[in-house]
């Protein structure tokens, strides 16, 4: 197939199309613009109009089953389906110097290198995968240890705040003159004081030098401090 682009280079076909599209133009549209006669959209031989015409009855048949056609990886898809896919690592239709993975969705041939350069890419891809497995479970593992750990502290916070009020309420009957050695202590002479005051109605003391009303315990208490 002939050219149409004299003295012009593709990138000063992609240049003009930028300034009047706003875009850069894909591999299907800059072949258009380079095997189309000047001044018009004639395809400039026959190849040059049936490998249009060929791309044209490619869009047609996804547009019939709702495909998008503007989707980049679509538009390699029809490119390889028309004209073949790449070798060699060279890329067609753009220019000098492009090379595969510099364009994405590209359609290569599965034979010599392009099927190692595949298998390499799968390899890293797996990789990768991996990679991202290991790191999600230890994030999991992490956050689990995080979980117990502040679980544990907020046992030990509790268990710490019930043997603080035992220790104090343990202060309040030696000074009554109740013997409490234990937390155990504690715990059944507050069981017994509760069950006394469930029993009798309780009586309130008055004391004028700081005008408060306490309740009695159900015991002598004249050492008694009150905070």
């Amino acid at each position: 197939m002939n050219q149409s682009t004299g003295t012009r280079t593709y990138a000063n076909v992609t240049h003009e199309y930028e300034i009047s599209h706003g875009k850069e133009p894909d591999r299907w549209e800059l072949f258009k613009l380079t095997h189309q006669r000047k001044g018009s959209q004639e395809p400039i031989d026959a190849a040059s109009a049936k490998t249009i015409a060929d791309f044209e009855e490619a869009e047609q048949k996804r547009l019939s089953m709702n495909v998008d056609i503007t989707a980049p990886e679509i538009r390699e898809e029809m490119y390889a389906e028309v004209l073949g896919k790449e070798k060699g690592n060279r890329v067609r239709g753009v220019g000098a110097g492009v090379t595969w993975d510099e364009v994405p969705g590209i359609h290569v041939e599965e034979r010599g290198v392009s099927r190692e350069v595949k298998q390499l890419r799968e390899q890293l891809e797996e990789q990768a995968k991996k990679a991202q497995e290991r790191e999600a479970h230890m994030m999991e593992e992490l956050q689990s240890k995080m979980a117990e750990q502040t679980k544990r502290m907020e046992q030990l916070f509790e268990v710490r705040c019930v043997e603080m009020a035992l220790q104090k309420m343990g202060e309040m009957f030696k000074q009554c003159g109740i013997s409490v050695d234990t937390q155990e202590d504690v715990m059944q002479t507050m069981s017994q004081f509760a069950r006394d005051t469930s029993q009798r109605p309780s009586t309130v003391a008055f004391s004028p030098d700081d005008d408060v009303y306490r309740p009695t315990m159900p015991f002598d208490c004249p050492n008694r401090q009150i905070d």
